[in-house]
Formats: structure tokens, sequence, C-alpha cells
């Protein structure tokens, strides 16, 4: 199975700090950029609070930060690409992964194509079906971890096992096909993180990691909103101001494109009744 990509951009096609960036991609240089700012939740928390009076299942912010996610791909296209074989390729859809918790506490990954096709609810109904099946073991987190599915990376210890897997998903990587061996299907070129959950502190700082593959080259992390003091219209009022982080590459965007991405982001976040 090949991805959906379209043609490969030329050089030419590229603004110069993108096209710097992706020529120096084998020497030491480092391509990650993290833009923090702030958007607010609280129309996100009341809009699920109202849908969820008559829902069918719950909704929960992480739904309408997927579905703003896409939006904001939509407003910027230059997000949804991805680098190969030193060519930066769009994608045919917006598809996205977002990670997750699993009650034992491990990792859990869920991936969401085509998330243009998708409203709020069947973004919830998609995300809560995935993570009934990571409960029931069969989920996309058992497979990329390998464990149950290939029990020979046990036999052979971590160090070995770990050096032969990285292989085999750089190896599947670089030639571009669709990872189904080991349940990634046709990849993702955005991570969303969503790390307000009970119990969550404040989130002061952070700085997002980048997936050890070559798709995912933007993350989006938001942390716990908190109530604070904010002015609006040269008033003081009570808002829930959530931290939002986004990491993103070089060699896709420059600063200037991800400022107006991660602005565009903001503003569907704040603006849920628009999702």
């Amino acid at each position: 199975m090949t991805e959906a990509l379209g043609p490969a951009l030329g050089l030419a096609d590229l603004p110069p700090g993108n096209r710097l960036y992706l020529l120096a991609c084998g020497t030491s240089s480092d391509p990650s950029m993290v833009w923090g700012t702030e958007a607010e939740l609280g129309p996100i928390l009341e809009e699920a609070r109202r849908r969820n009076r008559h829902g069918e299942f719950l909704l929960t912010p992480v739904h309408f930060l997927v579905k703003a996610v896409e939006r904001a791909m939509a407003d910027h296209p230059e997000i949804n690409r991805r680098i190969l074989r030193g060519r930066v390729r769009p994608y045919a859809g917006r598809h996205l992964i977002l990670s997750t918790q699993k009650r034992d506490g491990t990792a859990g990954i869920v991936k969401l194509e085509d998330v243009q096709e998708m409203d709020v609810e069947a973004i919830g109904r998609a995300i809560w079906s995935q993570l009934l099946a990571e409960r029931a073991g069969g989920g996309l987190g058992d497979r990329v971890l390998v464990r149950r599915r290939y029990p020979v990376f046990r036999l052979l210890g971590p160090r070995i096992s770990g050096a032969l897997f990285r292989g085999v998903m750089g190896w599947m990587d670089r030639r571009g096909g669709a990872l189904g061996g080991l349940g990634l299907g046709p990849g993702a070129p955005v991570l969303v993180n969503y790390l307000g959950g009970r119990g969550m502190p404040p989130m002061r700082s952070f700085v997002p990691s980048r997936l050890p593959l070559g798709r995912a080259l933007t993350s989006i992390t938001v942390g716990a909103p908190e109530e604070r003091a904010v002015v609006r219209d040269g008033k003081i009022e009570s808002r829930w101001m959530a931290p939002l982080h986004v990491r993103s590459d070089h060699r896709l965007v420059d600063g200037i494109q991800l400022g107006r991405f991660t602005a565009s982001l903001a503003s569907h976040l704040e603006h849920p009744e628009r999702l």
C-alpha cells in the first residue's frame, strides 16, 4: 500500500530557509522549531457540556482539539506534508495521530485518517472505538510495541531487537509505503497530545519531542486549562486558559508560517461552534 502523496515539490518551490534545512538534513543541524502560546478552552468545555446533555457518548476537549487541528491544517496546507527521500511531498488527505494513555498507565496511539470528512461526533466515535480496542489488547499501540505480535523481539534481547526495530522502521519510512505490518497505515504528518486530563499540574514550559518516524514532523501539545484573569476589550475577565505548544520542522515551514498556523489553531479552539 502506497501513501496518497502528491508530486514532490521542486527546490525552487520552497522558500530559502526551508530549502537550506532540507539540504542540510544530513548534517548536525536541528530543523526543529517550537512555538509556545496559550488558547482559551472555556468555550470548548462549555460546548462539550452542551452536546453531552443529549449525546450518545461522552465528548471531551480532545475531540474538539483534533477537529481544530484539522481545520488549521486546511488553513495552512504547508503543515500537511512530509519529507520523503529528501523531497517535500504533500498528503492527499488530512491524517492525525493522537497520543493516549491506557488504563495501566502505558502509552497508546490512535490513528485518524481523512479527518476532513469527520465532524466532532465522528471523531469522538472513532477515538472511543480505538481506545476500547486498546483495552482488549488489539489496538495500534500494542502493534507498534510489537511485544505480542512479534515475539522474536523478546528472544533477541533489548539491544539487538531495538537496533533491528529502528532499522525496519527507518527502511519502511524511507521507501514511502504504508507500515501496515506495524499498524501505522498510510502515515500522518501531525501528532496531537492533550495533557490536560485530571490530576495534571499546570504547564509552565514544555518541549514537544518528535516521533522516531519521518512522517509526523509536527506535534501539537495542549496542557491543562487554568482559570485566570485576562484582559478582553479593556476589561479584566475570568477565562479558562491552556498552554499550547506547536513543534514543527524548518524544512516544511518557517517561523512566520508556524506562527500563523498556531494562531489559526488557537482561533479554532476558541470558537468550537464552527467545528
